[in-house]
């Protein structure tokens, strides 16, 4: 599975596709202190926590509408998948994927079970061949059944390179997909790649291929499509989407899995003070906390009673790409004029304060990140340590390479000027803002000039994909199963409209990238992993700063909800006084 960008902080559990906006899915170590405290109390003791998947479906706890911070959304196509919080819309709300990770963390670790599929794949010997059993219970929401040859309609549609899709990079090892009859989906790779099939059943999108249009350009222009999952699209317009509990011919909420909130509507959060507020009124179910909202949450018993708050850990990143490739002509891969230098990239290293930020204005709700893998993760190397917050060294070090101060104080060398642009998302979270502007502070005495612009996200995927920015601060978020960052860091996706926005090629670290695919054993894998881990630190492409901890509160009017490992889940909401009303 591959991982993504986004430029919004905050989650609920909601998984990456390819480009922008929002934080999921889960570390798999122990919590912090903060963490835990936070995780026990977030189930309300009145009402205990039920899973509802093996109880009896009672249609009489259907009810409720769930009003949730978050957004807003452009177009909501799974085939196109322009951000994280569209492919986990589809992922749980509007789609079946072939197969969906247990929430919490067993003795297996997290393991992939059968959803849309009706039993695990069957793999071949070799590894290159996968068939997947399509359940016979799934239809879109026109009454016609999903089929095999849906899938094999996205692939193809996927494949075209006018198709705007951000799918396509993390599927690229996928040599053909194809339907054996309508229930029997056939996948073969081009080459041996450990876990592939379970890739393939977590993330692959599906689109109806009978209700799309047959070509490129109308599949870019469209906005949604049909649902085949338990909600259905109601309302797409301005920041709002509604969604609507479908129900199936016997009036169940529809499968794979019983859901209980009939209506949801995602708004554009706005300022954090005012959707807390909104959320102790009850006027909102769900939303982000900024750090400090979330300790004073804490201590505040005015506003326990009405809200539960929780904190815990996601394999996700905040950092800073810079670009590589000359931004005025990046088709042509020149090497960008200032970053191109891993001198200027590594003394840039040491102007943010990283563990000084972590401990106050994120209020130890952090780790600093070092390279690609999350603090704890078994393939973040742990000798590598982050680079000290040193601005004399930094200077030291670019004075060394030849950059003099010109005439108006800016470093110089070869007639190029040490100024830069770095684009930040518009939201006012600190976790985007500090960075960047105490970057910008501690540059400016060392002659660095370096401008901060607030971007709207569609801005920052536009600059990025077509590798028009010096650098943008975003968040990247992995899988819990298999992280694959191949199209992140791989040379052959080094390229503009690719994952790997800082258009980075190393050899060896593809090497190491190759080696993995095809690496059968685990302690091996991880070992792999560590060495591009410190490799990728080593090369300072990006200045990675911290994998935070998603902060949210939850209105007490939903009940049966619970932090898992791997964040919250939209089948627990029950409204509280159904629940009551209608005991499982």
């Amino acid at each position: 599975m591959g991982s993504a960008p986004i430029a919004a902080l905050g989650d609920f559990g909601l998984r990456p596709s390819t480009f922008l906006l929002l934080l999921l899915t889960a570390i798999l170590t122990a919590p912090s202190a903060a963490q835990g405290a936070a995780s026990t109390r977030f189930v309300d003791p009145r009402d205990g926590w039920v899973d509802l998947a093996t109880r009896p479906y009672a249609p009489g706890r259907v009810g409720g509408h769930l009003k949730i911070a978050r957004g807003p959304f452009g177009s909501i196509s799974a085939l196109r998948r322009e951000s994280a919080d569209v492919e986990r819309l589809h992922k749980w709300l509007l789609g079946a994927p072939l197969l969906m990770e247990d929430p919490d963390v067993g003795p297996e670790g997290i393991v992939a079970r059968p959803w849309g599929a009706a039993a695990p794949p069957t793999v071949s010997a070799d590894g290159r061949r996968a068939e997947f059993r399509l359940r016979s219970d799934l239809f879109w929401e026109d009454g016609r059944p999903v089929s095999a040859l849906d899938y094999e309609a996205t692939f193809r549609h996927m494949r075209k390179p006018e198709t705007e899709s951000a799918a396509r990079d993390t599927f690229e090892s996928v040599e053909s997909v194809t339907a054996d009859g309508p229930e029997r989906l056939n996948v073969v790779w081009r080459r041996a790649k450990a876990g592939a099939a379970t890739a393939f059943g977590l993330g692959f999108p599906v689109i109806p291929a009978h209700a799309v249009p047959p070509d490129p350009a109308g599949l870019n222009a469209m906005k949604r499509h049909l649902s085949c999952g338990p909600y259905r699209v109601v309302a797409h317009e301005g920041g709002t989407l509604g969604l609507e509990l479908r129900s199936d011919p016997a009036g169940r909420p529809f499968p794979p899995r019983a859901h209980y909130v009939e209506r949801i509507t995602f708004e554009a959060p706005g300022d954090p003070v005012r959707d807390l507020l909104r959320v102790k009124s009850g006027a909102l179910g769900v939303a982000s906390l900024t750090a400090d909202q979330y300790t004073k949450a804490l201590r505040d018993p005015e506003f326990l009673p009405d809200v539960r708050v929780a904190a815990y850990a996601l394999p996700a990143w905040v950092f800073i790409a810079w670009n590589l490739r000359d931004p005025a002509d990046p088709k042509r891969e020149r090497p960008h004029p200032v970053l191109g230098d891993p001198v200027v990239r590594r003394a840039l290293a040491k102007l943010v304060d990283v563990r000084g930020i972590v401990a106050g204005p994120l209020a130890g709700l952090a780790r600093p990140m070092t390279g690609p893998y999350p603090p704890g993760s078994d393939g973040a190397d742990p000798s590598v340590a982050p680079p000290a917050f040193d601005p004399a060294a930094a200077r030291a070090e670019l004075a060394a390479a030849g950059w003099k101060p010109g005439p108006d104080g800016v470093l110089t060398k070869n007639g190029i000027r040490l100024s830069l642009t770095v684009l930040r998302p518009a939201a006012s979270n600190p976790q985007f803002t500090v960075p960047c502007e105490l970057l910008a502070e501690t540059a400016a005495p060392l002659g660095i000039r370096i401008d901060v612009v607030p971007t709207p996200p569609g801005g920052i995927i536009d600059a990025g994909r077509r590798g028009r920015f010096d650098g943008a601060l975003l968040v990247w978020t992995a899988d819990a199963i298999e992280p694959d960052v191949r199209g992140q860091w791989h040379s052959a996706f080094a390229r503009v409209e690719s994952d790997n926005w800082n258009g980075y090629s190393d050899p060896e670290t593809d090497r190491l990238l190759d080696a993995l695919d095809v690496e059968p054993d685990a302690a091996a894998r991880t070992a792999l992993r560590r060495r591009l881990h410190r490799r990728i630190a080593e090369s300072a492409p990006t200045l990675f700063l911290w994998s935070p901890m998603t902060t949210v509160a939850v209105h007490r009017s939903w009940a049966n909800v619970r932090v898992h490992d791997l964040g919250l889940r939209w089948w627990d909401f029950v409204d509280r006084d159904l629940f009551r009303k209608f005991p499982p």
